[in-house]
């Protein structure tokens, strides 16, 4: 039970530390990450991710043409190829923030010799490096859904009845699928995006 105590004191003495715009501008940083989408979709309408809904089941149902669907496959994979090397840029990313946060202490100490650097405690310093942490891994994890969701897709395309049978109910209710995982995709892809964006 101390030792409960003792890191509720040790919590609160670390935040009483932090000035209170600091805390604003952390609530700040997650509120703008989290409320973003839907502050925009219902002001501005529909982004272009969503306006490219509509080309996506254009190209599920083109594909019910196509005898060979290699092309469509392949393009599949490129947007995976494309995702995956933001996956494991948040990777590093990660790595790299948490290796920083270990010296925060000595960065504190560095900047206190410039005189035109505010004044900056270990614990402001470290606190900003778990926002940034915080928001590269809820990218690594977009992204990777975006992947899994884009492998989803594939499997689909496999799916599709042979080309004589394109306009098949059965088909079309396939494409319609493809159509929708794969604008569920992007969407995750655009969140991990966000992330990166708002990190910098």
């Amino acid at each position: 039970m101390t030792n409960c105590w003792d890191a509720e004191t040790i919590m609160l003495n670390f935040f009483e530390t932090i000035p209170t715009l600091d805390l604003i501008a952390l609530v700040g940083l997650f509120a703008a990450y989290y409320l973003y989408y839907p502050l925009t979709d219902y002001i501005l309408g529909d982004d272009i991710s969503a306006q490219m809904r509509s080309w996506r089941h254009q190209w599920s149902r083109e594909i019910q043409w196509r005898e060979e669907r290699i092309t469509d496959i392949s393009l599949v994979r490129g947007l995976v190829d494309g995702i995956s090397f933001f996956a494991s840029t948040s990777v590093l990313m990660i790595s790299g923030l948490v290796a920083l946060l270990g010296a925060a202490d000595s960065m504190s100490d560095l900047f206190h010799r410039y005189p035109y650097f505010a004044d900056t405690t270990p614990e402001q310093i470290a606190i900003k490096i778990i926002a940034l942490i915080i928001l590269a891994i809820s990218a690594f994890f977009k992204f990777g859904w975006s992947m899994r969701l884009h492998s989803y897709s594939t499997l689909m395309i496999g799916a599709l009845p042979a080309s004589h049978l394109r306009d098949h109910e059965y088909a079309n209710a396939i494409s319609q699928r493809i159509a929708d995982m794969s604008f569920l995709a992007s969407k995750h892809y655009h969140a991990g995006m966000r992330a990166y964006y708002l990190g910098f």
